[in-house]
């Protein structure tokens, strides 16, 4: 019991995919004992920036090239653009 708590930081910033996940984890296993470490490891796991969920975002959409010579414009009367 008394490590699951012990380790909730490392728990936390792995569940939340944390880009820094092994450094929490080091900071959590050497220097958690100090209790001050611990806090700050809890925190920095438990820290979420706007731009971490903007990246994560931006990152699941494909793009996809056209070749407009293939598949030239439409305007909204399916004409194509001259």
């Amino acid at each position: 019991m008394m490590v699951t708590i012990y380790f909730i930081p490392t728990i936390i910033a792995i569940i939340k995919n944390k880009k820094h996940r092994l450094v929490i984890m080091i900071l959590n296993l050497f220097f958690g004992w100090t209790f001050i470490l611990w806090i700050v490891a809890l925190i920095w796991a438990m820290w979420s920036k706007r731009e971490e969920f903007q990246h994560q975002e931006l990152t699941s959409y494909r793009y996809v090239e056209i070749d407009s010579e293939k598949n030239p414009p439409f305007d909204g009367q399916n004409n194509r653009f001259s």
